[in-house]
């Protein structure tokens, strides 16, 4: 950790608005918005591990990774063998999701083609597992690639966590009043 020491006395006139401003609509977006994610993402998972969702696509994802050489595929593998709840199985799905490719091969019917006997739950199972998905306010509007340009501003006002919020607010709060705009007067 570096620690720069800090010389800028805080007082009423060296706050400037927008910054005050900002600081309101992040903690607006964090403490209000995004505090149900945790619960969404564990609801959303929770539905996926009960459903036939993880038989199907875990070992379709373990071949595509073995396919690619990639060396997760072992523990993705591993995972589709023991139809775990772990830790590793919710990391595991967070990367499947997070997949472009896969997901795109998933969904557009190369991997699991309409002609598959199983194909028919499938789809009903991934629709609502996909729709519990929408109620994760930093799934919905995180940066994703190839996604839309309203993502490149919503993004801005996410937070993994407290700490993660606190520790952005009070770096834009000291920057602010450390500024050109802060000194001029």
């Amino acid at each position: 950790m570096l620690i720069i020491p800090y010389q800028t006395r805080f007082t009423s006139g060296s706050l400037p608005v927008v910054t005050l401003a900002l600081i309101l609509v992040n903690a607006l977006v964090y403490f209000v918005f995004q505090a149900g994610d945790r619960a969404a993402s564990q609801n959303a998972a929770a539905y996926y591990f009960s459903s036939d969702l993880p038989a199907i696509e875990l070992p379709l994802y373990a071949a595509a990774l073995e396919k690619r050489g990639d060396p997760r595929a072992v523990r993705v593998l591993q995972a589709a063998n023991a139809q775990a709840r772990s830790p590793e199985s919710r990391a595991i799905l967070a990367a499947m999701q997070h997949d472009r490719e896969f997901m795109r091969d998933l969904k557009g019917g190369v991997l699991l083609p309409a002609s598959d006997p199983a194909y028919e739950a499938w789809r009903q199972q991934r629709e609502r597992f996909e729709s519990l998905l929408t109620e994760v306010v930093t799934e919905r509007f995180a940066l994703q690639p190839g996604g839309s340009w309203f993502g490149l501003l919503t993004h801005q006002f996410l937070h993994g966590d407290a700490m993660h919020w606190f520790g952005n607010m009070l770096v834009l709060l000291l920057a602010a009043c450390a500024g050109p705009s802060a000194t001029l007067r």
